[in-house]
């Protein structure tokens, strides 16, 4: 029985912890022996499967310059005591600081690992593009969500690279065009500068006279919660709230108007995905490396809208809920995307990637 040990930045939900969690229990229905680790004791909220061991290893990112080289230190330590005890066959990381972290901590094992670049090499610094190609060399595998992304990196890291996209996972089977919807606006994600809610907040504040009985539920927790919270009793705008963390927005909002992600960046986002196959009308930033203007076939499945536009954005969100016809439109075509990002199908090609390794 083969042995997989993932890394985490955290069991609560977010897009990267959730397509490595979709990884994970691919592993484990198929007979492998699958352990993750945690690097934050945040509250856990993926869906495991039950035959997943489940770990966490604290990694303190607060205080000062020498206190956090202490704190990776320790981490590291910890880290590899863990790897040395599961002796696994593989290792599979998600995001380069935690591949990079990984090939630190395999060191001299000769243990395979499998990373997954998962976010935007454009905005890295020559600094941080260097040390994560560095740590990408050391991966047996490499993964990206999109070949704009793949494109950045050497021919020795793309030789031994595979696109995979996220999976589509949904519980909706209707598709019908919903008739009885609530007069909210949803978006999710981390509350962090990358996901421009502070854009989204404005934008929507711009709407205040079209879109006047309408609320705008923002889903999520991070770094950003107070100041935006500060921004929104300066609007002194009650139609927009803060709504904290929940594991399943979509059970919660499933009758909502309008999904908006107003990402900067963004690799292949599951909250796009997943409002898409809901049944709900998306809005989405036409960000970088690529993976919303796949998800959106160039528009077809979800309105795109300029990255850090306000003007452009609350347009967009007037647009689609005064025009039935768009509406309909956006949420027809966005199904097709169900059989595009097939779990299975996805699943497969990573099982593939596995055993290629091993």
């Amino acid at each position: 029985m083969k042995k997989i040990l993932c890394l985490f930045p955290r069991f609560s939900i977010g897009g990267i912890a959730k397509a490595l969690c979709f990884v994970a229990n691919t592993c484990a229905k198929n007979n492998m022996d699958v352990c993750c680790i945690s690097m934050s004791n945040e509250e856990k909220l993926l869906n495991f499967e039950n035959n997943i061991r489940t770990e966490v290893i604290d990694y303190k990112t607060d205080g000062n310059r020498v206190e956090s080289i202490k704190n990776k230190i320790l981490f590291l330590i910890k880290f590899r005591k863990k790897i040395l005890e599961e002796k696994p066959d593989v290792i599979i990381s998600f995001g380069t600081d935690l591949v990079r972290i990984s090939t630190i901590a395999a060191y001299g094992t000769n243990i395979k690992i499998i990373g997954s670049e998962r976010g935007n090499p454009s905005l890295y610094s020559k600094k941080q593009f260097k040390k994560y190609s560095k740590a990408l060399k050391k991966c047996d595998k490499v993964v990206f969500q999109t070949k704009a992304a793949q494109q950045f990196y050497s021919d020795t890291i793309k030789s031994k690279s595979i696109i995979i996209p996220n999976a589509c996972i949904s519980r909706s089977t209707n598709r019908n065009f919903k008739n009885e919807i609530s007069k909210t606006i949803v978006s999710c994600g981390r509350l962090s500068s990358e996901k421009n809610f502070e854009g989204l907040i404005r934008a929507f504040y711009k709407t205040h006279k079209e879109l006047e009985d309408y609320k705008l539920h923002i889903y999520g927790n991070g770094p950003e919660y107070n100041r935006l919270q500060k921004i929104i009793n300066e609007l002194k705008d009650n139609r927009i709230r803060l709504c904290g963390q929940v594991q399943d927005v979509f059970e919660k909002e499933n009758n909502c108007s309008l999904f908006v992600l107003n990402s900067l960046t963004d690799g292949m986002p599951n909250a796009l995905i997943e409002a898409m196959l809901e049944g709900i009308p998306c809005i989405a930033t036409d960000c970088p490396p690529g993976g919303v203007r796949f998800i959106s076939d160039n528009g077809r499945r979800v309105l795109l809208v300029p990255v850090n536009n306000e003007e452009a954005l609350a347009k967009a969100m007037i647009k689609v809920i005064k025009d039935s016809n768009l509406k309909r439109n956006l949420i027809n075509n966005a199904y097709e995307i169900r059989n595009e990002l097939d779990p299975n199908k996805i699943g497969r090609k990573w099982i593939s990637v596995v055993q290629e390794v091993t």
